[in-house]
């Protein structure tokens, strides 16, 4: 409440935002009881908070109340250490808003919230489940990855493999759809902004980053889309544009050196066991690098092959039907620079990366699979007709 009063220009309740937040990072630094992670959760959003409001102040040539400053550095102390005893940056990452949160039954089923609106809750809720969604088919087309190149890959538990990972999507799509119908626009305006850049102990860093979570790379990769290809146009004839080096040729090779550069992939922006086990995968398909969609007909009958193709296509239509979605969903609400460009919390243009990039490269491989089984424009036009 004291945020929202605070973003609608009401700068003395900063004195009393100041207090509070002193007084809660002293609890939280003398808690036991608690979770690390969901103390983390937290303190680092008090942060991002205070972080926030201040710039603003500075921005309007106001004046800030005199703990301030001091306050900003406690909760610093406090964010650190934790962010140390866990293994991860000292800064804000939306894993932690999401997972580490609890629902509050006594703010009527409300989270650690930026504001109280009941867009942001329901932000928070579809994103949560939006991300376990995205972990579940990772983690199903992965094993359909390892089951395919194995020495004798089940037919029926391929099949059961893509029907989790397309009905993994099909939940996201009717999630982010739900969200694009809230009218929360200005509400995820400000939101954004908590989210967006933050300084902690002297060191800039983006609040939240597109690797803080492996899942959608993870995903790309099983598939066989074209990371590097994405890497390279969205941050063409920018600061940030890429040349990589010679031997990192496939997208596997190119994320893990993405993650070496800590250019904008960090090891510590992610949990230290998501990244472990994105380091595995990556480590598989460097060794193996042949997709999905390459390896259909290595151990199948004919017909076999057409039925594990329509499984695929089906995963195919329905993660680009999500990426689509969230695409439109960043449209509507990621904020516009002078330039006119929409430039994500994670500093990307979205229509260079997201839209053009990511959502170009997914389509050719649906577009691969298509020129490879012709019948599958065929048997979708049937089912389409019989529906």
């Amino acid at each position: 409440m004291l945020n929202e009063s605070i973003d609608g220009g009401n700068w003395k309740d900063l004195i009393e935002l100041a207090d509070e937040s002193l007084q809660t990072a002293i609890s939280i630094s003398l808690d036991q009881s608690t979770d690390q992670r969901e103390c983390f959760t937290y303190i680092s959003m008090i942060h991002a908070a205070l972080y926030h409001h201040k710039k603003r102040v500075g921005e309007t040539n106001s004046k800030l109340p005199q703990n301030f400053e001091s306050t900003i550095r406690n909760v610093e102390d406090t964010m650190i250490q934790l962010a140390n005893t866990i293994g991860v940056e000292h800064r804000f990452l939306s894993v932690f808003y999401l997972f580490y949160n609890p629902e509050i039954p006594d703010l009527e089923g409300k989270f650690a919230q930026f504001r109280p609106s009941e867009y942001e809750t329901a932000f928070l809720r579809v994103n949560r489940e939006g991300t376990l969604q995205y972990k579940q088919a990772a983690n199903a087309l992965y094993d359909a990855y390892n089951l395919i190149h194995s020495d004798k890959p089940s037919f029926e538990v391929l099949e059961a493999h893509l029907e989790t990972a397309a009905t993994a999507f099909r939940r996201i799509s009717h999630g982010n759809s739900l969200l694009l119908k809230t009218p929360g626009g200005e509400e995820f305006k400000f939101l954004t902004k908590y989210f967006g850049e933050v300084q902690v102990a002297g060191k800039t860093f983006r609040g939240v980053n597109a690797g803080d979570q492996p899942w959608s790379y993870i995903i790309d990769l099983v598939l066989g889309v074209d990371l590097k290809q994405v890497f390279q146009q969205a941050f063409e004839g920018t600061p940030s544009e890429r040349s990589y080096i010679a031997n990192a040729k496939t997208s596997a090779e190119v994320i893990a050196y993405e993650f070496r550069s800590s250019e904008y992939l960090h090891e510590k922006y992610l949990l230290p066991e998501d990244y472990e086990f994105l380091m595995t995968v990556l480590q598989r398909l460097i060794e193996q690098p042949e997709p999905l969609l390459t390896t259909i007909s290595h151990s199948f009958s004919a017909d076999q092959q057409f039925q594990i193709a329509e499984k695929l296509h089906d995963v195919m239509k329905h993660y680009l039907a999500a990426s689509n979605v969230h695409f439109q969903l960043a449209k509507r609400y990621v904020p516009q620079n002078a330039s006119g460009e929409q430039i994500g919390s994670a500093g990307t243009n979205i229509v260079r990366f997201l839209k053009d990039g990511l959502n170009v490269e997914r389509e050719k491989i649906m577009n691969q699979l298509e020129s490879a089984y012709p019948n599958l424009l065929k048997s979708n036009i049937i089912e389409t007709a019989s529906i």
